[in-house]
Parts: C-alpha cells; sequence; structure tokens
C-alpha cells in the first residue's frame, strides 16, 4: 500500500495546477477508422496525381 500513498500525495500535490493552467492542447488519440480514413484519402491523392501525370505524358507524346 505504501507504494501507492506517495504517487498518489504527488500527484494530488499538482492537481490544483491543472485547473489554473489547463493543457494547451487536446490530448493525444488513436482511432482506427480514423487512421483508416487518413490511409484511404493519401492512396486516392497518390492515384489521382498518377493518373495526372500520366494523362500529361500522354499528351506530351501525343502530340503531332
Amino acid at each position: 500500500m505504501c507504494r501507492f500513498q506517495i504517487p498518489g500525495q504527488v500527484i494530488a500535490k499538482y492537481i490544483p495546477t491543472f485547473i489554473e493552467y489547463p493543457p494547451m492542447q487536446a490530448g493525444a488519440s488513436f482511432n482506427v477508422s480514423d487512421l483508416k480514413a487518413k490511409v484511404e484519402a493519401a492512396a486516392r491523392t497518390r492515384t489521382l496525381t498518377r493518373a495526372l501525370s500520366v494523362s500529361k505524358l500522354a499528351a506530351l507524346v501525343c502530340k503531332p
């Protein structure tokens, strides 16, 4: 029980400072669906970029 008393006292000492000075940014969170959406968006962007590059290349090659 002694292992948890000292850290509890230290935490209790600093809790009022979190009320006076709240964190400046939101806490980090990990969400699989958000990650999946970001990966899919990056894949779409990459596919679109490649498609545009291929069409530009085709336009250059096919010029009379």
